[in-house]
């Protein structure tokens, strides 16, 4: 049974600090919550940085979103902004997300509010000067944050590692999508043809922010090796950024144009999962991908670097296929294998459905951010730090 919403203007009120609202898994995620917990908690967003498509859904549901810009380079005055944000807005917990976010740290503390919350969705890949540098000021503002949370626990054990914070201070909680929206689709078959696909092709797809992370020039360099012998596959890349148009490129110069779909239209994403035979995550690293998760929950079967906290959430032989980053014969041969495969397809894409809905639901994520939010609301007074009301 769901709990009466109290009046709104008597609900404990959280600051969300992300730095941008574009449709990545950590903004995706971070809507789901609000969305799922608004008749418990008053939400507002700051949005450091650049804006997005989910800043309208937001506002949509009157949750209120400031906007900091900042410039490429790191703003030394960001804290201070932030800071007076917080003086305004009187949040009884800050919740920032990731590097990017930091600044949020102090500036929250300046303002005194009484309950901080830090998540790390990822970890660095650089090497060089500035992971060291980052590791460094993560140390030294570490004492400033009540809870620590991660989505894996690889960056748990990173956070560890890296920063020296005790795994017992960290609290894990996994991603979750909803079930209810990412299911198997009984129209499937419309909106293939609606896409221009033919029943006798089969479609590899991968969804994401088209960043180098995500790593689609290895998927359309162990396409293009596919395709040759096989010429009734396809390949839909969906979702925008910097790194789209130089695999628009590559696509061409790997004669793959009339093969390859690229959509920008992120907002369709149980659209274009539904038309997938295949599901794609060739990333270069990966906490807790939510793509990956809302794949499963449509019962289409993944193969998936073995990066990160994805052997966590994949069942390698059993909900998909895991490869080793950088093997492009690999990823070609396993891909492959599903293609060919339409009873393999359906087992492992079934029982990635029920792995999903057994451990990764988003119901479970929520009450697991709800316990965390009113422990911090529970045993941090108005007066911990020193802070005054």
């Amino acid at each position: 049974m769901s709990e009466a919403p109290a009046p709104r203007g008597e609900l404990p009120s959280i600051l969300h600090v992300i730095a941008g609202l574009d449709t990545g898994g950590i903004q995706v995620g971070l809507v789901n919550v609000i969305e799922h917990t608004a008749h418990l908690f008053r939400h507002s967003v700051c949005c450091i940085g650049r804006s997005g498509a989910l800043a309208e859904r937001l506002a949509s549901r009157g949750v209120p979103v400031h906007f900091l810009p900042k410039a490429e380079r790191h703003e030394w005055t960001m804290f201070l902004r932030v800071a007076a944000l917080c003086r305004r807005l009187r949040p009884d917990i800050v919740h920032t997300r990731n590097w990017s976010t930091f600044d949020a740290i102090p500036g929250a503390r300046l303002a005194r509010v009484s309950a901080l919350i830090h998540v790390d969705h990822t970890w660095e890949l650089e090497t060089g000067w500035k992971p060291v540098r980052r590791r460094f000021a993560r140390r030294m503002l570490a004492p400033l944050v009540d809870r620590f949370l991660v989505v894996s626990e690889d960056v748990r054990q990173s956070m560890v590692r890296d920063i020296g914070i005790r795994a017992e201070e960290i609290t894990l909680i996994p991603n979750g999508v909803d079930t209810e929206m990412f299911k198997p689709a009984p129209d499937r078959q419309r909106l293939r043809a609606e896409r221009g696909y033919t029943e006798k092709e089969i479609v590899i797809g991968s969804v994401g922010r088209a960043v180098r992370v995500k790593n689609w020039s290895a998927l359309l360099e162990a396409f293009a090796r596919l395709h040759q012998g096989h010429p009734h596959l396809r390949l839909a890349l969906v979702g925008d950024g910097p790194e789209r148009a130089a695999s628009q490129r590559q696509a061409q110069e790997l004669g793959l144009a009339d093969a390859v779909r690229f959509a920008a239209h992120i907002d369709q994403v149980r659209e274009w999962l539904a038309i997938m035979d295949v599901f794609a995550l060739p990333s270069r690293s990966e906490a807790a991908s939510i793509a990956l998760l809302e794949a499963m929950a449509m019962a289409v079967p993944v193969v998936a670097t073995d990066v990160g906290g994805t052997s966590r959430i994949l069942n390698d032989g059993v909900t998909g296929r895991l490869v080793r980053l950088g093997d492009i014969a690999s990823l070609a041969e396993t891909l492959l294998a599903y293609c060919e495969d339409e009873p393999l397809r359906r087992t492992h894409g079934c029982a990635g459905r029920s792995r999903v809905e057994e451990h990764f639901s988003l119901g479970r994520m929520a009450a697991e951010y709800t316990d965390v939010y009113r422990s911090m609301l529970r045993f941090r007074s108005p007066s911990a730090r020193g802070c005054s009301q």
